[in-house]
């Protein structure tokens, strides 16, 4: 089924370790890897999790400045990951641009 009953994170060493804090989560983007094919499985795709800063305060939410700084971040997070962890293109047969834009 699509609809799983459980959520892939992106967590780095030291917030698996509980080392470090994990911030609040906003989402997790995941990429089907092989999609078209019988090799096709979850733990062959490639997550992004997207946090809220960790000095985040709930006001802030309120903040456009804030929010458009925030949403900045992560927008740059997701074109260093599919551009340099996962080795996204832009072509016909990728959503790459969409994503990116």
């Amino acid at each position: 089924t699509d609809i799983m009953p459980s959520m892939g994170l992106a967590l780095d060493v030291d917030q698996l370790m509980h080392r470090k804090a994990i911030p609040q989560i906003r989402c997790t983007i995941q990429c089907v890897n092989h999609g078209d094919s019988r090799l096709s499985k979850l733990t062959r795709d490639s997550f992004l999790t997207l946090f809220k800063p960790e000095d985040w305060e709930e006001e802030f939410d309120a903040n456009k400045e804030k929010v458009a700084a925030m949403v900045s971040k992560w927008q740059g997070q997701i074109s260093h990951w599919l551009k340099d962890h996962i080795g996204a293109v832009k072509s016909e047969r990728t959503a790459t641009e969409d994503i990116t834009q």
